[in-house]
């Protein structure tokens, strides 16, 4: 099997197919994948998906990896000023946590980018842990693509830093099969296995590509899970994830970026967050917002009862205050009031 990706070098940005936006997953239902039927035979039951939002506007896709910073595709990205709604679980009807696209920064050479968001989310919203293990692939070789030209890419899943990921179960984040009432819990879960680890994947402007390969395995295969799963158009930027061994909670470990075809098989390129983790570092820290103190309207730094006051008045004149809004959905309205309570009392 791992001969047949020596012999592909057709790259297809997953983000710019046009005929079929949904991502194709196995055995699909509503009830086992989709995220906001909120169904208890949901795949990814048991797992924190608020982290994981898209924009209101086009549906592009973002994931927290700091309170005001979201991970997202280069070649398809949010644009500034779009809003996302971070919801915090899998119920479509609960008020999400607002957020609106300031920046998009762009992590080295690669098909990573940073989209930088004018606030930090609410507490009740995830922040994830990403993978940070540098890896480092065999020697180059030569490969033909389909249109007689040659490449050079390198390929490779013995070495022993990835033996604890390949194989390992992922879960990828696409669009959905099914119509959903809202871009924005138009989201669904598939599973892959790790198949390999390619390194300086070239396409577009991004030949830094360092990427995770998650081959569809053909179903009765012996590696084939119940909701295999395959990237196609709308789905780039959306989020892979492994299932943390110590934690058992999910690990970014890139977004999706390409699709990799070839013979009989087809397989999803996920861009990897561990070769570039400095660098995204860098931007966290140039982009930090400090968080604030949920609850303390009058901003001597401490809840209590001398914030009830200038709550009201806020809440009455119909101003803003992010101390306020305590259920982060961009305004202050009564919807408030049971939070800001709960958070004096507490």
């Amino acid at each position: 099997m791992f001969r047949s990706l020596l012999t592909v070098g057709l790259l297809f940005f997953a983000g710019l197919e046009s005929v079929s936006a949904q991502m194709l997953i196995e055995n699909f239902t509503d009830a086992t994948n989709n995220r906001f039927t909120d169904n208890a035979n949901f795949i990814g039951t048991g797992f924190d998906f608020s982290g994981v939002a898209r924009t209101t506007n086009n549906g592009r896709w973002g994931t927290l990896i700091s309170s005001n910073a979201a991970l997202t595709a280069r070649h398809f990205p949010p644009s500034v000023g779009s809003t996302f709604e971070f919801y915090p679980g899998n119920d479509p009807t609960a008020t999400p946590s607002i957020a609106i696209v300031t920046s998009i920064v762009r992590v080295g050479n690669t098909d990573l980018s940073i989209a930088i968001l004018d606030r930090n989310v609410d507490s009740r919203i995830a922040v994830y842990d990403f993978a940070t293990e540098e890896y480092v692939g065999d020697a180059p070789v030569t490969i033909t693509n389909p249109d007689g030209t040659t490449a050079t890419q390198t390929f490779f899943n013995t070495n022993p830093r990835l033996v604890d990921i390949v194989g390992d179960r992922a879960l990828m984040v696409g669009v959905s099969q099914s119509t959903n009432p809202s871009t924005s819990t138009d989201q669904a879960v598939g599973e892959n296995l790790v198949f390999a680890y390619s390194e300086n994947v070239v396409f577009g402007s991004n030949s830094d590509n360092d990427s995770i390969i998650l081959e569809r395995d053909a179903v009765g295969s012996a590696n084939a899970l119940t909701h295999e799963s395959y990237v196609r158009g709308g789905d780039s930027g959306g989020p892979t994830f492994l299932i943390g061994s110590a934690t058992n909670e999910l690990v970014l470990i890139g977004v999706n970026s390409y699709q990799l075809n070839g013979g009989s098989f087809q397989s999803s390129g996920s861009t990897y967050t561990g070769n570039q983790v400095e660098e995204i570092n860098v931007i966290l820290a140039a982009n930090f917002i400090e968080p604030v103190l949920l609850g303390d309207c009058n901003l001597d730094g401490v809840v209590d009862f001398l914030d009830v006051s200038p709550f009201i008045n806020i809440l009455l004149t119909d101003d803003y205050l992010e101390q306020a809004d305590i259920d982060g959905n961009g305004e202050v309205d009564f919807l408030d009031i049971s939070p800001f309570i709960a958070v004096l009392v507490n």
